[in-house]
């Protein structure tokens, strides 16, 4: 069997393969494009998603599985990929744990006040004058209720936070309160303190968050997007945020990344900007080579893999 991986994989990931795979030819074709004659062969390749093409599929005569390392599959040639029955798995709920604790610690800025405080420190200034509040009591609107809306919901029920979410078809999530479909989020969205966008990019979701549904937030509403750029229409949220129509916005995704100079999001007071790495941490590759280990060994058996993309959805 032939293993290729468009990841440059550090030596210990890479001996980590091999051990699972004593028998199989494992090649690192990174850039994926310079390796032609490699790609041929291949029945299982590991990559971001990112540099799958449908006319790098037409290199790839022989895959079989595409294991990605990543959890949005929406730059992929998702029609070709069905065509040609090629299974995709990803790494579903690798970005829990990190994206959840981020999304609590920017709850956590924005009723504490500590980015304030250090300005305070800053300038030697001894000022009790914050606007510090709790996030007891608060309502939070998770739109997207997968993996990592769940933990999100888990982690803020600690704080004595009330869930509430929006997801395709309104079906229950254990976490929370009550679950709306995206075609009654109008009546979600008004009810909350906080919104936390983690929803994957699809053609319905594209753009979903658009100034009509940014109306239907309160005054003292703030909004997080940590899940994907085209969700939020930028331009309508920028005029938002000027009229200060909502208290702020966290956003770590953009629809151009990295955010171009001339975007007004830069200039906002009340818009904090971070370089799309709510999902950063040092386990990402440790818990997708378990993935891969876990649906490797199933694959061998002929057994149905763990994290399958509906090719279809998107996700």
């Amino acid at each position: 069997m032939h293993i290729v991986t468009s990841i440059p994989l550090r030596p210990e990931f890479m001996n980590r393969l091999q051990q699972l795979c004593p028998q199989d030819e494992i090649d690192i074709v990174n850039p994926i494009e310079q390796y032609e004659d490699t790609l041929g062969t291949a029945e299982i390749v590991i990559t971001y998603g990112t540099d799958i093409t449908a006319a790098m599929l037409d290199q790839l005569k022989q895959v079989r599985w595409i294991q990605v390392f990543s959890a949005g599959v929406d730059q992929m040639p998702l029609r070709t990929l069905a065509e040609r029955n090629i299974t995709v798995t990803n790494a579903r709920g690798i970005h829990a744990v990190p994206m959840s604790e981020f999304a609590i610690g920017l709850m956590l800025q924005e009723s504490k006040q500590f980015v304030p405080m250090y300005r305070h420190q800053q300038r030697s200034e001894w000022s009790r004058k914050l606007e510090i509040s709790e996030l007891h009591g608060k309502t939070l609107c998770i739109v997207g209720t997968g993996a990592i809306g769940q933990e999100i919901a888990r982690k803020a029920g600690v704080f004595g936070i009330t869930c509430i979410g929006v997801n395709y078809t309104g079906r229950s999530v254990l976490g929370f309160e009550k679950v709306y479909p995206y075609t009654m989020a109008d009546q979600a969205l008004p009810a909350a303190d906080y919104v936390i966008v983690v929803a994957p990019l699809t053609a319905e979701t594209r753009h979903w968050f658009n100034k009509d549904r940014l109306s239907l937030l309160q005054k003292d509403a703030v909004l997080i997007n940590l899940g994907r750029g085209e969700i939020v229409v930028e331009t309508e949220l920028a005029a938002v945020l000027q009229d200060r129509r909502i208290r702020r916005a966290y956003l770590d995704v953009f629809e151009v990344e990295p955010l171009p100079e001339h975007s007004p999001l830069w200039q906002l007071d009340n818009c904090i900007i971070t370089p799309h790495i709510s999902g950063i941490s040092k386990m990402y590759l440790p818990r997708c080579i378990s993935i891969f280990e876990h649906n490797l060994n199933l694959y061998r058996r002929g057994e149905g893999l763990i994290n399958i993309v509906d090719l279809d959805k998107g996700y």
